[in-house]
């Protein structure tokens, strides 16, 4: 028991932290933990280690995570913008508690630091620590710049509630990690002495294996269903070099451990020495695993990218070595000596539940949560995860007898190199390459083996040009919203002004309603409606994702990867339109509508005050805009109204699957098939209402999808890394009242996006001429043909809303061309013989010949918005 004789607590604390009065401790029976209790009560050694152990555990991961929330806000906008979606309303109150718990966090990090037996000398070391900090702080809070977040978050911590998303959000989630990273560094320094003599015997090589052909039989079983559910033959050879990969990779961490343990025990104390070594490798490895895999894959590059991945691993690994030593020393202040033989007989009870726990988890991440991965980055965070798992549980089962020889290590190693290398090469042979490379779609953890060993382009000479592209999704900084008018002089319409109904169902694919698929027969509502209205054959998306495809609708006209051009309402003529015909508009907002829409009093908000969930429930708007409708008070006003409903989104779908009643649809996904039919009956019923109320005749009905989705074509999943037919073909049937389509001409088999729903509906009311411009939109219904042809493109440009991502599609839409920058992988597809987009038939000649195409487009991109080539470099 640990014994505090001192009575005056405040006095003993001073002077304890002063350093001119130690407490009066006396330890039974090990000393080698000093206590630093509260004078006056009686606190077992046991306690007081834990104690240390969870203030420091709770203080590190408080910061850590903080820092990781804001790099990921720093890194997308699209991560930023979701923390405001139904899905991450979970996120914004962790971050709260967070917020609050780091003052305390950091106090009690501190009061429990253990110092070891060098506590006089490190105490003095974290007081010109914990000074320079306050010091660095206020002085960096009054300098210019970036400089005042610096000094902000080292003074008051990070802002995690309310994170601006830009560079500001990157310095601070820099920042944060200072404090966790000299207070375990301190720590460790006065303890390192105290580790333990003995560094043990070899590692078993047979454990590596066996973990190695684990992991890679446990995804290759995996991935035979998603093989036979995309209609793929199973690949014999890239399995087996899948088994070899993993392989290489389980006895190449065998090798390096060995090595470090071989050297370290030619030092008079080896312990201390194999205890750094191993904690350098563990963070070099951390750092190629997050600079390599994650942020490549999140299209993060450049220097602040490679900063970042050396910083935070670094820290990580200080934070981790900390607790080990923690540990430690609170097993050696418990004198703990265990029975050998209880001991044994616990392991073996508790090993079939810990194998049962990986097994749950790989279930989850590398099989359940396959449809809502980003760009495969959770797919491989949980690959490697399961790696570290499965060779700690097979490790666990004991150590050799023997050390390895010298000569054996060095046989593994050259054995090692020449596997890893011929893994790199694979991918330039050809055929080889495209196979390997098309399997690691499906397999996730040798996904992320390509990732990591590959080399960083197959040749140099393109490096430059991914970096370009790079540089394009998204371009950071604020950039000025332009203001294009669609047309020269908007005067409120002179015809009768018919009601608009603008219904986006989020993520609805063209294949997946009857109009344009009569294999469907789930989608009787829209078929209905579509014999009554104009179906467009060739309606593309131009955006794999929601952030740019509203804006698009909303503007009119070619969009930037940007984190929103500001001001954004100054972008949308579609409200601009609206407000001079004095419309009354009814909108169901998300984040990306609501940043778009100045304020106004002739708009009505759907379903506000409803939960974040609710508010995606196409069922919901639906009938809110019924009740609003029929009980309205200004029926001389037209209206306007606009649902982005989300029922059929991979998110919703993973999210709210057990609220979704799923039949068999066979050829189709079912529970997509399942919730487009539910909208389709919601639909259905609310045409019903628009005809009973009497304003279906005089309204333009339009039924669209702002992107579609991919169901595992070729293993793909979503839509945020695709510009695939899947993804970019949408459907987009309009009703028009007879009033307005007399006298118009229009041609349902033109290709058209989204651009052309506001310049058609300016059109349609009157306001013409439309402005001729190839970033704006064409108008679908003229008085003449000639209008019709305002421009004529070669090609249809495509783009991620999210990531580097980017397509060409040829004019006869046989053709389809896509660069992933992240990936730095091209894929090309004959849309003729292959119209889902099974084969990638690239060769180094058609990528050399759309690098000019795409680079050509990007440019005009940049001008129409004002962004120099030097703001490009920068951004990169």
């Amino acid at each position: 028991m640990v014994k505090i004789r001192s009575s005056a607590t405040l006095i003993a604390w001073i002077e304890y932290l002063r350093g001119s009065r130690p407490f009066m401790i006396s330890f039974t029976p090990s000393t080698a933990l000093q206590s630093q209790a509260r004078p006056g009560r009686m606190v077992s050694a046991g306690t007081m280690a834990r104690l240390r152990f969870a203030a420091q555990a709770i203080f590190g991961a408080v910061l850590i995570l903080d820092s990781l929330f804001l790099i990921l806000c720093y890194i997308t906008f699209n991560f930023f913008g979701a923390l405001n979606s139904p899905f991450y309303g979970w996120l914004r109150g962790l971050m709260l508690v967070a917020r609050l718990l780091y003052f305390p966090s950091f106090a009690a990090a501190l009061v429990f630091m253990d110092l070891g037996r060098k506590k006089e000398t490190f105490r003095w070391v974290v007081a010109a620590l914990v000074i320079t900090q306050v010091v660095l702080g206020i002085t960096l809070l009054w300098g210019p710049g970036l400089t005042f977040f610096y000094g902000w978050t080292l003074l008051y911590g990070p802002n995690v509630r309310t994170p601006l998303g830009d560079e500001h959000t990157y310095v601070e989630a820099i920042a944060c990690l200072a404090p966790i990273a000299w207070v375990s560094f301190v720590q460790i320094a006065a303890r390192l002495d105290n580790i333990q003599k003995d560094i043990g015997k070899g590692l078993k090589l047979r454990a590596f294996v066996i973990a190695g052909v684990a992991v890679s039989l446990l995804y290759t079983l995996a991935a035979l269903p998603r093989l036979k559910v995309a209609g793929q033959p199973v690949p014999p050879g890239a399995i087996a070099i899948s088994i070899a990969a993993h392989l290489a990779i389980f006895v190449t961490v065998f090798v390096v451990l060995e090595w470090i343990r071989m050297i370290a025990a030619r030092f008079t104390h080896p312990a201390p020495i194999q205890f750094v070594a191993r904690s350098i490798a563990a963070w070099l490895v951390l750092a190629l695993i997050i600079r390599k895999i994650i942020f490549a894959l999140l299209g993060f590059n450049g220097t602040q990218a490679t900063f970042y991945a050396l910083l935070f691993p670094l820290v990580i690994v200080l934070f981790a070595a900390n607790l080990a030593l923690a540990a430690q020393d609170q097993r050696t202040s418990m004198n703990e000596s265990p029975n050998r033989i209880s001991s044994r007989l616990r392991q073996w009870a508790l090993r079939p539940l810990a194998f049962l726990a990986i097994l749950i988890f790989f279930y989850i991440f590398a099989i359940r949560f396959v449809k809502i991965d980003w760009e495969h980055v959770l797919s491989s965070i949980s690959a490697i995860i399961l790696w570290a798992l499965l060779l700690r549980f097979f490790v666990s089962f004991g150590h050799n007898s023997h050390n390895h020889s010298l000569k054996s290590l060095i046989a593994l190693s050259l054995l090692c190199i020449v596997s890893l290398a011929g893994i790199r090469q694979s991918a330039d042979y050809g055929k080889l390459g495209n196979l390997l490379e098309q399997y690691a779609i499906y397999d996730g953890s040798f996904f992320a083996i390509q990732q990591t060993v590959k080399p960083v382009l197959q040749d140099d000479q393109y490096d430059p040009w991914y970096k370009f592209l790079s540089a394009h999704a998204p371009i950071r900084g604020v950039i000025a919203a332009p203001e294009v008018p669609l047309t020269s002089d908007l005067k409120p319409a002179r015809i009768a002004k018919p009601n608009i109904f603008i219904l986006v169902i989020d993520a609805l694919r063209r294949d997946y309603v009857s109009a344009y698929n009569p294999a469907v027969n789930f989608t009787p509502a829209m078929q209905a409606f579509a014999q009554d209205s104009v179906i467009f054959q060739h309606a593309y998306s131009p955006y794999a994702g929601t952030a740019l495809a509203d804006p698009a609708i909303w503007s009119g006209f070619q969009q930037i990867n940007n984190i929103f051009p500001r001001p954004l309402p100054r972008m949308n003529n579609l409200q601009r339109m609206l407000n001079v015909d004095s419309y009354h508009s009814y909108i169901s907002y998300n984040p990306i509508v609501a940043a778009l829409m100045n304020e106004s009093n002739t708009i009505t908000g759907l379903n506000t005050d409803l939960s974040d969930k609710q508010q995606k429930e196409f069922g919901l708007v639906i009938s809110e805009l019924e009740e609003d409708l029929a009980r309205r008070k200004d029926p001389e006003h037209p209206i306007f109204a606009f649902a982005q409903p989300a029922n059929v989104h991979t998110l919703s779908l993973a999210w709210h699957k057990g609220d979704l009643q799923i039949r068999s649809h066979p050829g189709f996904d079912d529970a997509y098939a399942s919730a487009v039919e539910r909208v389709d009956r919601i639909f259905g019923e609310f045409m019903s209402f628009l005809k009973k109320q009497g304003l279906y005749d005089n309204s333009i009905i339009i039924v669209t999808a702002d992107h579609g989705e991919s169901l595992g074509e070729m293993g793909r999943e979503g839509h945020v890394s695709f510009v695939t037919p899947e993804v970019i073909e949408v459907p987009f049937i309009i009703h028009v009242p007879e009033q307005q389509k007399a006298g118009m001409v229009w041609n349902m088999n033109r290709v058209m996006s989204l651009h052309e729903i506001t310049p058609t509906l300016y059109y349609l009311l009157g306001h013409s001429p439309i402005r001729r411009d190839e970033m704006i939109g064409c108008p679908l219904f003229t008085r003449t043909q000639e209008e019709q042809a305002c421009k004529q493109p070669d090609h249809y440009f495509f783009m991620s809303s999210y990531l580097p991502v980017f397509g060409i599609l040829s004019k006869d839409l046989k053709e389809l061309f896509i660069v992933d920058a992240s990936l730095r992988r091209n894929y090309y597809y004959d849309l003729e013989e292959d119209p889902r987009a099974l084969k990638n038939k690239v060769t180094i000649p058609l990528r050399d010949r759309y690098e000019p195409v795409l680079r050509q487009d990007l440019e005009k991109i940049d001008s129409f918005y004002g962004v120099s080539e030097e703001r490009l470099q920068s951004n990169h």
